[in-house]
């Protein structure tokens, strides 16, 4: 009878396991299909993980990050740069990164990978819904306020997963758009803006009937708002 215990307590150890990794392998996979999907004039042939991989390297390298671990990261976020820290990084990231760069410049990269392809993959599967919902949760607040403000990157990095380089990384990836957006504010006259629409989805300024594809979707924006046909 206890061997039998034993054996169920393992089973369901790897059941959520399993579905763990199925989630953060789903969400690279759509992260990726959508980047070739919509490349914008950038090489469609790469890992928008992986370069966020370079990213996280150059803030160990650089002496920002000390590890991979979660206090390192909660640390990072606490991290105070002023206008002329934020500028040499950013500019920096431009030479040495420059793909990461132009991917993250296009504003709709933050709603693909935190909107789109999250609530894709979460509701994909009743038991990925059960364990990644709050993970959702907190992704949508980034849309309520049009930015993934420091509060929002405590919160998530509370229910991130360390171990796991996707789950790192789209922390990691977050915390480089704080630095962005607070650096495109902070610039002189900054034409920057992100309005909010009474949706999660921030309304973003593009151009009437500008498309994009994702996995048979169609994604248009009129008068500035997010229309999903699927």
């Amino acid at each position: 009878m206890k061997k039998i215990f034993i054996l169920c307590i393992i089973l369901i150890i790897i059941s959520c396991n399993s579905n763990r990794i199925d989630y953060y392998e789903d969400m690279e996979k759509c992260i990726n299909q959508s980047h070739k999907e919509n490349s914008l004039y950038l090489d469609e042939n790469v890992s928008i993980i992986d370069s966020i991989s370079l990213f996280e390297n150059y803030l160990i390298q650089t002496n920002r990050l000390e590890n991979r671990e979660k206090r390192s990261y909660q640390l990072l976020i606490d991290l105070e740069l002023d206008s002329k820290e934020l500028n040499s990084i950013i500019n920096d990231i431009k030479i040495k990164l420059l793909f990461f760069y132009r991917y993250n410049e296009n504003s709709m990269s933050k709603v693909l990978i935190y909107n789109i392809c999250a609530s894709k993959v979460i509701n994909s599967d009743p038991k990925v819904f059960k364990e990644f919902y709050p993970i959702l949760k907190i992704y949508e607040k980034i849309f309520e306020e049009g930015t993934a403000t420091k509060l929002i990157l405590k919160e998530l990095s509370l229910k991130t997963d360390y171990n796991d380089k996707v789950s790192r990384l789209l922390l990691c990836n977050l915390i480089y758009l704080h630095w962005y957006e607070k650096y495109l504010m902070e610039k002189p006259n900054s034409p920057y803006k992100i309005q909010l629409d009474s949706t999660m989805f921030g309304s973003l300024s593009l151009p009437n009937g500008t498309g994009l594809q994702l996995d048979g979707m169609d994604i248009q924006f009129v008068t500035n708002r997010i229309i999903i046909n699927s």
